[in-house]
């Protein structure tokens, strides 16, 4: 196997790098998962908890607040046990007494990432369920596309019934992760 520097894992994340992607998860993962396993935790958690920290790495990178002084292995550890003790907190369920949980909470991962995180997911969550020209519509004029372009491209009328479109879009999507129960769980 191959091994990467602490500066080369952090620019393979920054980078979107699949080796430095599997490389990460072939060597940290199975550590991880057994450490949840042990605490009231399943499979789909340690998954879910070891992509999560995974994102805020790569948000903390590219915003280029990350200076790492330690291993990449006790970093990437101490976001994962804070996103499970904040997981175990949310659903109130209990955790063994482990003395690595205490030692690792003195890293400076910024809490403001984690929701930033969690509204992401509500955002796609709700995203995906969106009609394939809604998504369309909403991707094209995030990219700032003009509306008489993309009316042409997505065979509106014009850029009025793009207009149109946008706003009932935007409205529904609004609606539907505002009456999600995540929704306010995040925003508490």
């Amino acid at each position: 196997m191959v091994k990467f520097s602490v500066e080369e894992i952090l620019l393979g994340i920054k980078d979107n790098n699949n080796l430095v992607l599997n490389y990460i998860y072939d060597k940290y993962y199975l550590n991880f998962e057994s450490f949840v396993l042990g605490n009231n935790g399943s499979n789909k958690d340690a998954e879910d908890i070891f992509q999560d920290a995974i994102i805020i790495i790569f948000l903390k990178v590219k915003e280029e607040k990350l200076i790492i002084t330690c291993n990449f292995n006790t970093y990437l550890f101490s976001v994962c046990n804070k996103l499970w003790l904040k997981y175990l907190e949310k659903n109130k369920n209990h955790i063994k007494t482990n003395s690595f949980i205490n030692e690792t909470n003195e890293f400076d991962i910024e809490d403001e990432l984690i929701l930033k995180n969690e509204k992401f997911k509500l955002y796609q969550k709700h995203f995906k369920n969106l009609s394939k020209t809604c998504q369309n519509v909403l991707q094209l004029t995030i990219k700032k596309m003009p509306l008489k372009k993309i009316a042409t491209k997505t065979g509106f009328k014009n850029a009025k019934s793009v207009k149109r479109r946008k706003y009932k879009c935007k409205k529904r999507l609004i609606r539907n992760i505002k009456s999600d129960p995540a929704y306010r769980q995040i925003n508490e």
